[in-house]
C-alpha cells in the first residue's frame, strides 16, 4: 500500500507539474494572442493611416493639376498681354520718332508760314529739321531740293530776318545759347520785348534747359521790376523808351541825374522835355539839409580824433578797414548783401579815383564818393543824412560817434588834402522858412555856426529850381574852407564841401513871403 500510495502521489505530482506546465503553455498562447492581438491592430491602424495618406495624396494631386491648369491660363494670358505690350511699345516708339518730326514740322512752319506742305516734305526728306539746318545748305543743296527759285529767294531773306533776330536776343540774353536763343524764336519770341513788360508770363512753356530757364526768369523779373519803377513815376514813357534807359544803366528814377547828353537816348522830343522838366524834384537834398545851425560850440577836432595806435591799424588794414567802416556807419555788419553792396559801389569810385588821379589814397577817396551815393536804391538811408544827423545830435559831452570814426578818418584825411576852394561864391537851399523859425538868430550882421558837413553847390539854378516859390536860398560868398569835390563825386554838379564847425557872418537878407534868400560869408 505505502508503494502504491508513493506512485500515486508521484502521479499527482507529475500531474500537477503537467498541469502547471500546461497552465503556463496557456498563459503563454494567451500572451502570444493578445501580442498578436496588438500587432494586428496596429497594422489595422497603419493601413488606416495608408489609406489617409493615400487619400490625402491623392487630394493633394488633384490640387496641383488644378493650380498647374490654372498657371497654364495665367501663362496664357501673360502672353497675351506681353504681346499686346510688344504692340503698344512698338506702336508708342513709332510715334516717338514721328513726334519729334511732327514738332520739327510745325516749329519750321511757325517760322516759314508761307511754305507748302508739298515744300515741308522735301526739306523733311532732305534731312532739315530746322532752321539752323537751313543756314548749312549751299546753292547746289537749294537746287536739289526741286523748290522753285522765288521760294527758295524768300526762304533766304527770311533766314536772315531769323539770324538778325538771333543777334537782337542774343545781346539782350548773352546767358542763352544758340539752341535757347533757337527756342525761344520758335516759340513765337522775336525780340526782347516779347518778354519784357509782362507780355511773356509763362516760361514754364519753353523747352530750356533749367539753368537757362532759370537764369531768363531772374533776368525779366529783375527787368521787369526796374521797368516797373521807372514807369510809376514817369507814366508817360512808352516802352521801348524804358528798355533803353535801362540798357544805359537808368534803373531808378533818381538815375536820370545820370544823364549828362539826352541826345543819345532813344526817347522822343516830347518825352526828353518831360523827364527834363521832372529833374528838379529829385535834386541830391545834400545841398538841402535842414540842418542849418547848432546852438553849441564844440570841440569837433576832438570827437573825431584817433589815438596813434588807431590810426596805425586803421590804415594798415587799407581797403578793408574802409568796408568794416560802411558796414559800421549803416549797421550792416550781419546784413547779408552788404558785401556785394559795398563791392558794387567801390568798383564804382575807383573808376573815380583812377580818372581824378590825385594823392588821396583810395580809401580817402571813396570816402567822398560814397559820402555822394544816393544810398535810398538800396533802400538804406543816405549816409550824409545819417553823419549829419549824427554830427547835429552831439552835446557839450563831446561823446565820440563810435560807428562813424573810422570813416570820418578817411573823409576829414581826404578833405585836408584837398586844395582849399576859396574866396568864392556857393550855393544852398533849404525848403524851409529859416526868417519864420529862426527870427533872433538870423537876423543882418549875426554869426551864425553849421556844425554839419555842409554840401553846397556852385550851380545857383539847381539850388532854385529846389526851391521854388517856397524855401530858403543860402548865397556863400568868399569860402574859406570849401572843397571840391565834384570829380569824386557820383554826380556832376558842381559840388562843394564845407567841413564841420564852419562859421559865417550875415551880410544881408532879401524876404519875399515864402521865398527867403540869405547872403552869407564865411569868417575864421
Amino acid at each position: 500500500m505505502g508503494k502504491k500510495e508513493n506512485q500515486l502521489n508521484n502521479l499527482k505530482e507529475s500531474l500537477r507539474k503537467k498541469e502547471n506546465q500546461l497552465r503556463k503553455q496557456q498563459e503563454e498562447i494567451t500572451k502570444k494572442e493578445n501580442t498578436m492581438k496588438q500587432q494586428q491592430e496596429e497594422v489595422t491602424k497603419k493601413v488606416t493611416e495608408m489609406k489617409e495618406q493615400q487619400l490625402e495624396l491623392h487630394k493633394r494631386e488633384e490640387l496641383y493639376k488644378s493650380q498647374m491648369e490654372e498657371l497654364r491660363m495665367k501663362e496664357g494670358l501673360l502672353k497675351q498681354k506681353e504681346e499686346e505690350l510688344r504692340i503698344k511699345e512698338d506702336l508708342l516708339k513709332e510715334q516717338s520718332l514721328q513726334a519729334p518730326k511732327k514738332e520739327q514740322n510745325e516749329a519750321i512752319q511757325k517760322l516759314f508760314p508761307f511754305l507748302s506742305e508739298k515744300v515741308m516734305d522735301q526739306l523733311t526728306q532732305y534731312g532739315i529739321s530746322s532752321c539752323e539746318d537751313m543756314n548749312h545748305l549751299k546753292q547746289k543743296d537749294w537746287e536739289a531740293l526741286d523748290i522753285p527759285s522765288f521760294r527758295i529767294s524768300t526762304i533766304k531773306q527770311r533766314l536772315k530776318e531769323i539770324n538778325d533776330m538771333k543777334q537782337a536776343l542774343k545781346s539782350q540774353f548773352p546767358f542763352l545759347d544758340n539752341i535757347s536763343i533757337t527756342t525761344l524764336i520758335e516759340a513765337g519770341i522775336y525780340k526782347t520785348e516779347d518778354m519784357l513788360f509782362g507780355y511773356f508770363p509763362d516760361f514754364d512753356k519753353l523747352k530750356l534747359s533749367v539753368s537757362m530757364k532759370t537764369q531768363l526768369v531772374a533776368f525779366v523779373k529783375d527787368f521787369n521790376d526796374r521797368a516797373t519803377k521807372l514807369k510809376t513815376q514817369f507814366p508817360f514813357l512808352l516802352d521801348h523808351e524804358i528798355k533803353a534807359l535801362i540798357e544805359r544803366r537808368i534803373n531808378e528814377p533818381s538815375d536820370i541825374h545820370l544823364i549828362h547828353n539826352w541826345n543819345e537816348y532813344e526817347l522822343s522830343h516830347v518825352t526828353k522835355n518831360k523827364m527834363m522838366s521832372s529833374l528838379s524834384n529829385f535834386t541830391q537834398n545834400r545841398f538841402f539839409n535842414d540842418n542849418v545851425d547848432i546852438p553849441d560850440t564844440i570841440n569837433f577836432n576832438a570827437l573825431i580824433s584817433l589815438t596813434p595806435e588807431e590810426i596805425r591799424i586803421i590804415e594798415d588794414a587799407g581797403l578793408l578797414s574802409f568796408k568794416e567802416s560802411i558796414k559800421m556807419v549803416f549797421q550792416l555788419e550781419n546784413h547779408n548783401i552788404a558785401d556785394t553792396i559795398i563791392d558794387t559801389e567801390i568798383e564804382n569810385g575807383v573808376k573815380k579815383h583812377i580818372h581824378f588821379a590825385s594823392t588821396l589814397k583810395l580809401e580817402e577817396s571813396l570816402a567822398i564818393y560814397f559820402y555822394t551815393i544816393q544810398w535810398s536804391q538800396y533802400s538804406l538811408p543816405n549816409l550824409y543824412q545819417l553823419l549829419n544827423s549824427t554830427l547835429s545830435s552831439l552835446t557839450k559831452r563831446e561823446q565820440k560817434p563810435n560807428n562813424f570814426k573810422t570813416y570820418l578818418h578817411f573823409l576829414m584825411s581826404a578833405l585836408a588834402k584837398l586844395p582849399e576852394w576859396r574866396f568864392k561864391t556857393v550855393y544852398r537851399g533849404i525848403h524851409r522858412n529859416i526868417l519864420q523859425e529862426y527870427p533872433e538868430k538870423y537876423l543882418k550882421g549875426k554869426t551864425i555856426i553849421w556844425y554839419s558837413l555842409t554840401s553846397t553847390t556852385t550851380n545857383k539854378q539847381v539850388a532854385d529850381d529846389f526851391i521854388k516859390d517856397e524855401g530858403t536860398l543860402f548865397v556863400i560868398s568868399e569860402v574859406l574852407t570849401g572843397k571840391s569835390i565834384q570829380s569824386l563825386s557820383m554826380y556832376e554838379e558842381g559840388e562843394v564841401l564845407i567841413p564841420p564847425g564852419a562859421k559865417f557872418l550875415i551880410t544881408d537878407i532879401v524876404s519875399n513871403q515864402n521865398r527867403n534868400i540869405i547872403h552869407i560869408k564865411q569868417v575864421p
